[in-house]
């Protein structure tokens, strides 16, 4: 049933019209489609042209803080980004990027069939900000029954006492890869 949620998430969602940020209650504030960007807790990220703002809804993560969607091109699916943010416990706040990431990684693997690493997490830089990347490789159950194998890539972002956690998904053969980078260099604080 997760795996059916999440494909609905990444295949049908609509996005609300207005602009972006947070509510007071600390939930996603709804964005409008075209919004240029999307702030929230200290972290902006600007929208690439052709893409577009999607409000999360419950077939995603509670943490989940903003989805964008991505043009179709040749694909199946639409190349998706997700921003989510989680408060870090002080243990984590001693721990590398690299170290939460894994963690992250076990818990997203037993989301999907297929999941498949490809090597270790890397120390990146991502808005200014100690981060770590992983490229995986995993296959997505759809509504229709159908399997789409997807490429991904995990980021674990360590700003503070918060931690911002990204999932890009593109098609199996990478050919959203670049695209997807392109949303993360988007990301700054």
């Amino acid at each position: 049933m997760t795996k059916l949620l999440r494909s609905v998430a990444l295949v049908g969602l609509v996005g609300c019209a207005s602009s972006g940020g947070s509510s007071p209650d600390g939930k996603p504030a709804p964005v409008a489609a075209d919004a240029s960007s999307f702030s929230s807790h200290g972290m902006t990220i600007d929208r690439p042209s052709q893409w577009h703002f999607v409000q999360p809804d419950s077939s995603v993560a509670a943490d989940t803080q903003v989805i964008l969607h991505g043009p179709i091109g040749n694909a199946t699916l639409a190349p998706t980004v997700e921003v989510s943010r989680r408060p870090l416990t002080a243990a984590d706040r001693r721990r590398a990027p690299a170290q939460i990431l894994t963690a992250l990684v076990n818990e997203i693997a037993q989301t999907f069939d297929g999941f498949e690493a490809q090597g270790s997490p890397a120390d990146v830089e991502v808005g200014g900000r100690k981060a770590a990347r992983m490229d995986v490789n995993l296959t997505e159950s759809l509504a229709d029954g159908t399997e789409e194998r997807r490429a991904a890539q995990l980021y674990a972002i360590v700003d503070g006492e918060q931690l911002w956690v990204v999932r890009g998904f593109g098609p199996g053969d990478g050919s959203a890869n670049s695209q997807i980078s392109e949303v993360v260099k988007g990301i700054h604080f």
